[in-house]
């Protein structure tokens, strides 16, 4: 099959997103299948990937450092994928999304788009003063008019799906996970981390936490209950894997606490590090309650940690209370006092890490492969035709 993909986020940026993208189109490739992607121009040289058209213009987002709003059209590009085999689009969300339904229109093929971020969340970036009740019955405004355009939606969780409901979107949803390479990080190997810092090679009670550090992954929250922590665990070991826009505050808050001995921020790393990583850390823990299905907190348990994660919906299918972690309050002292009772417990450590194992194995990269195959193959199987709905037809209109 050929399939289009079309994204705001790909290579070099560094996210889950990217790394899902990344993922599934080798698992793809691997099962025969071609993949097209539309994706933003980057300022970085990197060599020419086969099949990824790149749009030329993107404007930088000035509210959300180091973001773009990609330019969806162009006729160039347009006119090349109109000549190329496609059998069906799938969008990864966002504006790029507009250029997939155009081309699917023109060419009479399906659309399928999966709900990576929440559209609430994207108003709060954008706008993060005034009433949240008005501006989110505007998103929900927004979303309802933009995923109805599609002929299929894939929610990668209970969360994505309950948002896609509250908007009173009418396009069929299927909930598919977001899968991972399982055994990159199940056959890790571990790593010394007195690499990493300039004390003794005495191994110290360890956790790691991946992710960017941005609005709404709750970093400081971390930094405030790992200082809580050392008041109990004087030698604990903190590692941040990731970067962003919050860096600097979180810097500020190391010197406020005196942690800079205590927490170690390793900025972007590869996925081979990311995996040592993790093999090597005693605990996982992820704060973040804008994500909806972490990546990261699948790596983690398919390395065979243990977790402790804020609750949030997004998080329950993957970490379940007192079976292979704990999900606790956005609470410092009970985040601490989460982190405390698997620090100080080897047994529990290892019998909350063999069942992690166990739950990452639903949300391998094959199963998610297998399960795309089956929803791209219903589609256009039917030779469904997409439809112009809502207020942004006008975008993706084959008239122009």
């Amino acid at each position: 099959m050929n399939i289009l993909f079309v994204t705001d986020h790909y290579t070099p940026t560094v996210n889950g997103i990217v790394r899902h993208i990344v993922s599934i189109k080798q698992e793809l490739k691997k099962r025969g299948h071609t993949i097209y992607i539309v994706a933003p121009p980057t300022r970085k040289k990197i060599e020419k990937e086969p099949n990824v058209f790149r749009l030329p213009t993107a404007i930088p987002f000035p509210l959300k450092k180091g973001d773009l709003f990609t330019l969806p059209f162009d006729p160039r590009i347009e006119n090349k994928l109109l000549k190329t085999p496609i059998d069906i689009v799938h969008s990864h969300l966002l504006l790029t999304g507009f250029m997939g339904i155009r081309i699917a229109q023109k060419k009479n093929i399906p659309t399928v788009v999966t709900l990576h971020t929440l559209w609430r969340h994207y108003i709060d970036w954008m706008v993060p003063w005034g009433e949240k009740k008005i501006k989110y019955r505007i998103s929900d405004w927004a979303a309802r008019n933009y995923f109805n355009q599609y002929d299929s939606i894939i929610a990668p969780s209970s969360k994505a799906i309950d948002a896609l409901l509250e908007a009173k979107v009418k396009t069929p949803v299927h909930l598919i996970y977001n899968g991972i390479d399982i055994k990159t990080f199940k056959k890790a190997k571990t790593m010394d981390l007195s690499k990493l810092t300039s004390a003794t090679k005495t191994k110290r009670p360890t956790i790691i936490m991946t992710g960017r550090i941005d609005k709404g992954k709750n970093a400081d929250l971390a930094i405030r209950a790992i200082y809580k922590l050392k008041k109990q665990i004087p030698e604990v070991l903190f590692i941040m894997v990731g970067d962003g826009s919050e860096r600097e505050k979180i810097e500020s808050l190391l010197n406020k606490y005196n942690l800079k001995n205590n927490v170690i921020i390793t900025g972007f790393v590869d996925q081979s590090m990311i995996a040592s990583l993790n093999k090597s850390a005693d605990v996982a823990l992820f704060t973040s309650d804008t994500d909806t299905l972490p990546t990261v907190l699948i790596e983690a348990a398919a390395s065979g940690k243990p977790v402790v994660s804020v609750y949030d919906k997004a998080v329950v299918d993957i970490v379940r209370h007192e079976k292979n972690g704990y999900l606790v309050p956005k609470d410092t002292q009970a985040i601490a006092d989460a982190l405390q009772r698997l620090l100080t417990n080897q047994n529990l450590r290892k019998q909350y890490g063999i069942k992690s194992e166990s739950i990452a194995s639903d949300f391998s990269i094959t199963k998610n492969a297998i399960q795309l195959e089956k929803l791209y193959k219903e589609l256009t199987d039917k030779n469904k035709i997409p439809q112009n709905r809502g207020f942004f037809s006008f975008l993706t209109t084959k008239k122009w």
